[in-house]
């Protein structure tokens, strides 16, 4: 697994490509309730409980089929970010690897934490005057050497709201990059 690198917040880099993977985490929960609560021995699941958004085409699209496709330039740099499908917050998912075949399409993706990120939220006492809170921002980048394909194996771990470890899964994709 990478190390953590701390970033200013604000990207300089010319090309930048956001995409997120989002994990429907109930249904990974209830399609496999004895999994595995250890990150460095997950348990194999299906990647059809993973959306892949990326912009491609000039619209949105999600796919959960294991394909994951993301229009970039060459030379850009990929931030994959993570979300889950959890209406309430209640439960967060943490990629803790990243191992792709080779490094002929992508570089090995790194891990990047943004510890003075900040985020705008409703006032409480006038919602339409925004404050500014401070957060954590996180992602993982890797920069596109090829328009092609590669198989990827990633690890996630599903917490609860108090950071409880619900499962810890692995998924294989194919990332699929074109030039557009």
């Amino acid at each position: 697994m990478s190390q953590p690198q701390s970033q200013p917040h604000h990207d300089t880099t010319p090309h930048g490509v956001d995409a997120l993977l989002v994990f429907d985490a109930a249904t990974l929960l209830s399609r496999y309730p004895d999994a595995s609560h250890a990150p460095d021995a997950p348990s194999v699941a299906d990647a059809d409980c993973c959306y892949c958004l990326a912009p491609e085409a000039g619209e949105l699209v999600a796919t959960n089929n294991g394909l994951f496709r993301v229009s970039a330039p060459l030379g850009s740099q990929l931030r994959l970010r993570l979300a889950t499908l959890a209406l309430r917050a209640e439960h967060s998912v943490l990629l803790t690897s990243i191992r792709l075949a080779d490094e002929q399409t992508l570089t090995q993706p790194q891990l990047v934490v943004h510890d003075k990120a900040e985020i705008f939220v409703p006032h409480t006492q006038d919602p339409m005057q925004p404050e500014r809170r401070h957060s954590l921002d996180h992602f993982w980048h890797a920069h596109v050497v090829a328009h092609d394909s590669v198989e990827a194996l990633i690890d996630i771990t599903i917490t609860d709201r108090d950071a409880n470890v619900l499962g810890c899964f692995r998924c294989k994709l194919l990332l699929e990059l074109s030039a557009g």
